[in-house]
């Protein structure tokens, strides 16, 4: 299988997969004016970034660290700064990864500040659960530091959201996300089972996709919940203007399935699935509604069902797809693609663990 060749990624179909936040990429727009040489090296991308949502940002931060960002991003700008493998293990060495990361961006300089650095600040994240709370897991919430910025440095942000992924040292490397962006995660769950085969040809791995999808879409429209929900959604959050089945249909054409490995309770990696569909919502409580029925409803209410012969599996956990390093979820830790790009210089999953 070459995913260069799926013709989801060139055919139109399906639909809404410019505006994925899950295939957006680094660099994108206009090339703005870059720090002047000499600095230390990184490797420019382009690099696909995983979306973090607002919920994901915010994730176990102390409350009073939460109304100060609140507070302080009214009058000044404030970026969010995600470590690679970022998260409570990491958040144990701030003050090394704060020292390291200051030192790299203060040593930026720019054309448009008299050809001189400017001078940020950058944050650790406030737990808001004291360590003896904590969960087993170490790369759990919280991730981000967050960079203050002089209010004159609009170059050096500018800049910064467009390379985006930093990789220059061990202790700098990080991905930079504005606060002010919400990205709803258009993922789902994955799908494995003996008939996701390693060995599949690309043709077989197309069929079995269309399988897959035509399966989950007739199950879905089954649900009268979800029809009527989703056909809600649509008029109030998209303005769609045609009838009912229209409205579902083009949310529906938006369903995309991607071809990854989901990492096993036992610790192995097998092929699987990753389901996709744009969520045709404008808020928090609606998108959790919106998740809700993917997760009650249709083939989803299954761990285990059958088209055509073939059996498929629904995912639960252990088993899952999920990235450490990157936080993407649409590949595991240990397919990162981003360490394998020239002149990476930083976090590698070995490093994880």
């Amino acid at each position: 299988y070459t995913p260069e060749l799926d013709p989801a990624v060139y055919c139109g179909r399906p639909t809404g997969r410019a505006a994925n936040p899950h295939f957006r990429m680094s660099r994108s727009g206009p090339t703005p004016p870059g720090p002047l040489q000499p600095h230390r090296p990184f490797p420019e991308g382009p690099f696909v970034v995983p979306p973090i949502s607002l919920a994901g940002f915010r994730g176990n931060l102390s409350p009073e660290q939460l109304e100060e960002l609140d507070r302080i991003k009214l009058s000044e700008p404030i970026l969010a700064l995600v470590p690679h493998g970022g998260g409570k293990a990491m958040n144990t060495n701030a003050a090394t990864l704060v020292a390291d990361i200051e030192a790299f961006l203060n040593s930026l300089a720019f054309e448009e500040n008299d050809r001189l650095p400017y001078r940020s600040v950058l944050h650790p994240p406030d737990v808001r659960n004291p360590p003896r709370t904590w969960s087993s897991d170490p790369f759990g919430k919280p991730w981000p530091f967050f960079l203050q910025l002089p209010r004159d440095a609009g170059p050096l942000r500018v800049f910064l959201l467009w390379q985006r992924v930093f990789a220059v040292s061990k202790t700098v490397s990080f991905t930079v996300y504005d606060l002010d962006t919400n990205d709803s995660s258009w993922a789902f769950y994955p799908i494995t089972g003996t008939s996701v085969r390693v060995d599949a040809t690309h043709a077989e791995v197309l069929d079995q996709k269309e399988l897959i999808l035509k399966a989950i879409k007739r199950d879905m429209l089954l649900s009268a919940p979800y029809r009527s929900f989703a056909a809600r959604m649509a008029y109030k959050n998209l303005l769609h203007t045609g009838d009912l089945n229209g409205a579902l249909e083009t949310l529906a054409d938006t369903f995309h399935l991607e071809r990854t490995e989901a990492l096993d309770g036992s610790g192995s990696l097998v092929p699987a699935y990753v389901l996709l569909a744009r969520p045709p919502t404008g808020s928090e409580e609606e998108y959790l509604e919106w998740y809700s029925y993917f997760m009650r409803d249709g083939t989803r209410a299954r761990e285990a069902f059958r088209i055509a012969l073939q059996r498929f599996d629904i995912a639960f956990l252990p088993t899952r797809v999920w990235c450490d390093l990157c936080k993407s979820f649409l590949h595991c830790t240990a397919r990162c693609p981003w360490p394998a790009t020239e002149g990476w210089l930083g976090i590698t999953p070995k490093d994880l663990g």
